[in-house]
């Protein structure tokens, strides 16, 4: 491959893209005055506001993770130019891990209260009720019972006792140090992981060693597994546990569809960015942008899929301390939001986004991903703020931690375009990828 053509797969000056991560910068500064606002007038709830806009942000470094993995997994050749996106959104995990870092000092604290259900518990400090004889429990008010769970009304004082009973057997795994050791540990596996992939990629552009391929499809194998397991526990430690006698065991799965979806999407409105600004040439070009759409609607499907397995099977077996999750989120106002989630992420962009010919419309492509990630903002907001805000009634701080966190990570992922190769020139597999083509 010639200097020339190489030289061409850097970020030009002109467009809105090489000053994105400024506009990005921007947002966090708003977000961080708007997120201050809201730990003014309720800092109660702004750890819940917090952990919203946290978690929303890392599906994207779920996503960027999965991607990478897979491809170095299964040798694709197709996603080859549009790889090194998804890398830039690794290479700002130390983003994640300084904001992931934050919440678990905020818990360890006590500044953040949405898992003190189970910490009460943990550290004995819990309700006295639990300690009485069933007729001296019954005496009690179901509003003082109410009051220990804001997201559960009329939770009775019998059906306190049964539920400190369970969070009693969970204490091997729901306690304080637990949690916060683990906590640490999935982000520094993150951080580790992705610097791997990253750093070696970006080293092979010009080394253009082929041993570093061998090294990172031999190391994908284990990574996924890594991946796999710390997206699976982290989503039970930090969004299952703040409904701590609530238990799904595709609650992972679920995230994990989102999170895919959700990268997707982010890869191919910065693919479109890319192509139509001329700053890659035809490295990315409608093919490529194509197969990543056809991947979006997939893992649509998909989300949709476990997530109404999730719903499904909670549904027919009746049993109430599994309806529980769904209960709260059937009061309050977020029934409307539980009633618009199926419509909006999945039925309205399947019939939209079926054809394929829009599949291969940019413009189309574009306002579909947009919708997405919209709609699984809101999906990870119904799954987080319900537990601390029993009626719907988002709030600044809501909006500021969002901002906050999401934009301080993309700011850094998008300021990295510019000092790198925007393909991975040195990877023995761009040849194929650049003579891509569509048979159907």
């Amino acid at each position: 491959m010639s200097a020339a053509k190489e030289s061409s797969y850097q970020l030009k000056a002109e467009g809105l893209l090489p000053s994105a991560w400024k506009i990005a910068a921007a947002i966090a500064g708003v977000g961080a005055l708007l997120a201050a606002v809201g730990f003014g007038s309720d800092s109660h709830r702004f750890g819940y506001s917090y952990l919203f806009g946290f978690i929303a942000t890392l599906t994207v470094l779920f996503g960027a993770m999965f991607i990478v993995i897979a491809v170095h997994v299964t040798q694709g050749h197709w996603a080859v130019t549009t790889r090194r996106i998804a890398e830039h959104f690794l290479a700002a995990s130390p983003v994640i891990a300084v904001f992931g870092f934050v919440l678990l000092a905020g818990v360890a604290t006590g500044k953040f209260q949405m898992y003190q259900e189970w910490l009460s518990v943990s550290s004995g400090e819990h309700h006295a009720a639990a300690h009485e004889p069933a007729h001296e429990v019954a005496e009690h008010g179901d509003a003082e019972v109410d009051a220990l769970h804001p997201a559960m009304p009329h939770h009775t004082a019998q059906m306190e006792r049964l539920h400190h009973a369970t969070l009693q057997h969970k204490l091997a795994y729901l306690n304080k140090a637990r949690w916060l050791g683990f906590g640490a540990a999935y982000l520094l596996i993150w951080v580790g992981v992705s610097f791997f992939f990253y750093k070696k990629s970006v080293a092979q552009d010009t080394s253009k060693d082929k041993n570093l391929t061998v090294q990172m499809r031999g190391f994908a194998p284990a990574a996924a597994a890594l991946f796999g397991l710390t997206l699976t526990f982290a989503a039970f430690d930090w969004v299952m546990s703040l409904q701590p006698g609530w238990y799904s065991t595709i609650f992972g799965v679920v995230f994990f569809g989102g999170s895919a979806m959700t990268i997707l999407a982010v890869i191919v409105l910065i693919s479109i960015a890319l192509y139509e600004g001329g700053h890659t040439g035809d490295a990315i070009n409608v093919e490529h942008i194509h197969d990543h759409a056809r991947l979006m609607f997939g893992f649509m499907c998909f989300w949709t899929y476990v997530s109404f397995s999730q719903w499904m099977l909670i549904w027919y077996a009746g049993i109430p301390e599994e309806s529980v999750f769904f209960q709260v989120r059937w009061t309050g106002g977020w029934e409307n939001i539980s009633k618009l989630l199926p419509i909006c992420h999945f039925a309205i962009p399947f019939v939209v986004y079926v054809s394929r010919e829009v599949k291969r419309r940019l413009w189309a492509i574009q306002l579909v991903a947009c919708w997405m990630i919209f709609w699984h903002i809101v999906d990870i907001y119904w799954y987080v703020m319900p537990t601390g805000s029993p009626r719907f009634m988002p709030s600044i701080g809501d909006v500021g931690c969002l901002l906050m966190i999401g934009g301080a990570y993309f700011a850094v992922a998008l300021k990295n375009f510019g000092n790198v190769s925007l393909i991975p020139v040195g990877d023995p597999r761009l040849e194929r990828c650049l003579n891509h083509h569509q048979i159907y």
